[in-house]
């Protein structure tokens, strides 16, 4: 009943980083003025979720979500400030392998 259904989980886990090559903590450039250019990025975790369905030996439908919990998050600060991860995504398709 099941054996044409594959279903797969992936997650990411990113720990904080320093943002630019100073290593500072603060959102402080190197004339002392606030700049969002700098400090660290926060530790963040994104969930992905897809689903697949054989309905021939080389042909199937899927489905799946990007970051299942919508989570917000900073990926970089570099080049203009601060820069966003992907935001909740859905996605749905035919494939057909030849």
């Amino acid at each position: 009943m099941f054996s044409r259904w594959r279903a797969s989980i992936g997650a990411s886990l990113v720990d904080e980083t320093f943002i630019s090559a100073n290593n500072i903590d603060s959102e402080i450039n190197g004339a002392g003025d606030p700049d969002a250019r700098f400090g660290k990025t926060d530790t963040y975790e994104v969930v992905d979720f897809s689903v697949r369905y054989d309905v021939k030996n080389n042909a199937y439908i899927f489905a799946g979500v990007h970051n299942v919990s919508g989570e917000e998050y900073i990926v970089s600060r570099q080049p203009y400030g601060s820069r966003p991860g992907a935001p909740r995504t859905w996605l749905m398709g035919f494939e057909v392998v030849m």
